[in-house]
């Protein structure tokens, strides 16, 4: 049965329905806009190597969500980006942690691609031979982000922070993980967790609705009956401190790069009012228009690199705060000031209601972007959620929620300070 969501303070509504295939659909309709998206969201992301199904212990090869995405655009006679481009597309996919998500852009022949976007991703083409050429392909990428400064910074800072936690494994795996994987792995992975209960088809723009959904239904292969799948994280034993306070690595870079985190518990009872909080929360000490905002520029400590972010996966949360400066340990000092001089006061009402309107008025934004609607809602597929439900979760939040949030994340000993500076 499909359910529809209407929003009065977006305009928006949000057609959702599960098929018979067990495949979630959420549909954002969107007339009036010339271009189209559609994408298909997995369940698994690069964290989920290491799992239970049933009873059983499994672990794949660190990578091999990344690798899975590489080959699924492979195609038996011709690549599915020529396939696209024919059909007048652009097409993509991304896997970060939780997720798996392929994805085209279109102003014309959306049935068409919807057709071809659900044939590529249930018919994958695994021999030994297209296997083994990717490797190569893979360590080529692998080591092209170890030069790369902001990676480098970002994937420090998740080892200090870290113990136990898969996101310390870059997305793609190591040289190592990958020259392990085989076309056997590829397909039993597959069979795993490219099941219909596991995915979902997002599409925004004007289209039919009742034809996407009769494609969708069409397309889709019938699930399969497998044992229940219990994923490994290693979040019962991540600790709550940081594993290291600071880390420093050298590059050719012409100034200082920093990251500053720090770990949170992610919180499953109700996730999108975490995230809802957590990121009001570091917005409101050191975001844009904010004090230490302010200052950093003042004193030459941040440029327009600058920004800040709370993020929340399916079973780790952190605060990062990035950007080039001259004196890293300065803006470490000045933020940690800022924080114990909120965790002393608490937050004023009226810096809570601005930025409950400011959060608000950045998610009806997202609205005005097709590429914004389909790439927020693969996020929320993951937590079981949608778009509307971090509006509401915004419009109930108070004020007590955003001071309990500070009193439990940003603590002494949960934060770490990675930093990339020149050889020099």
């Amino acid at each position: 049965m499909e359910s529809v969501k209407t929003n009065e303070f977006l305009g928006e509504n949000l057609h959702t329905k599960q098929l018979s295939s067990g495949i979630k659909c959420y549909i954002i309709p969107k007339c009036g806009y010339a271009q189209m998206q559609a994408a298909v969201a997995v369940n698994f992301g690069s964290a989920d190597y290491a799992f239970k199904l049933g009873n059983e212990v499994r672990k794949f090869p660190a990578g091999i969500a990344h690798f899975m995405e590489h080959k699924l655009f492979e195609g038996k006679k011709e690549s599915v980006f020529e396939q696209f481009t024919k059909n007048g597309a652009d097409v993509n996919a991304f896997t970060n942690f939780t997720n798996t998500a392929y994805y085209f852009s279109c102003t014309d022949n959306f049935a068409n691609n919807l057709r071809l976007l659900l044939h590529f991703v249930q018919n994958p083409y695994f021999t030994e031979a297209n296997v083994n050429k990717e490797k190569g392909i893979i360590i080529q990428e692998i080591n092209m982000y170890k030069d790369d400064p902001l990676w480098a910074c970002y994937q420090n800072l998740l080892s200090a922070m870290y113990f136990n936690s898969p996101v310390t494994s870059d997305i793609a795996g190591s040289e190592q993980s990958v020259n392990s994987i085989t076309a056997d792995m590829l397909e039993d992975c597959y069979s795993l967790f490219y099941n219909p209960p596991q995915m979902a088809v997002i599409c925004a723009g004007g289209f039919d609705i009742n034809e996407v959904y009769d494609i969708i239904e069409k397309y889709v292969s019938p699930k399969v009956d497998i044992p229940e799948i219990t994923r490994c994280y290693g979040e019962e034993k991540e600790p709550r401190h940081v594993r290291q306070r600071e880390v420093t690595a050298k590059t050719q870079i012409a100034a200082p790069l920093f990251n500053i985190g720090f770990k949170d518990i992610a919180d499953w009872q109700n996730p999108i009012k975490n995230l809802a909080a957590g990121k009001l929360l570091i917005d409101l000490i050191a975001g844009e228009g904010s004090n230490l905002y302010e200052k950093l520029y003042a004193q030459n400590l941040a440029d327009a690199s600058f920004y800040v972010q709370y993020t929340a996966g399916t079973f780790f949360a952190y605060t990062m705060l990035s950007g080039f400066s001259e004196n890293p340990h300065k803006v470490n000092e000045l933020l940690l000031n800022e924080i114990r001089k909120y965790a002393q006061n608490g937050i004023s009402s009226g810096d809570f209601i601005r930025l409950k309107q400011k959060h608000t008025g950045r998610l009806r934004m997202v609205f005005n972007s097709i590429h914004a609607i389909t790439q927020a809602q693969i996020d929320f597929f993951s937590k079981k959620a949608d778009l509307f439900d971090l509006l509401t979760e915004y419009e109930n939040l108070t004020l007590n929620d955003v001071n309990e949030k500070l009193a439990a994340h940003l603590v002494e000993g949960a934060n770490a300070l990675s930093i990339v500076k020149g050889t020099q």
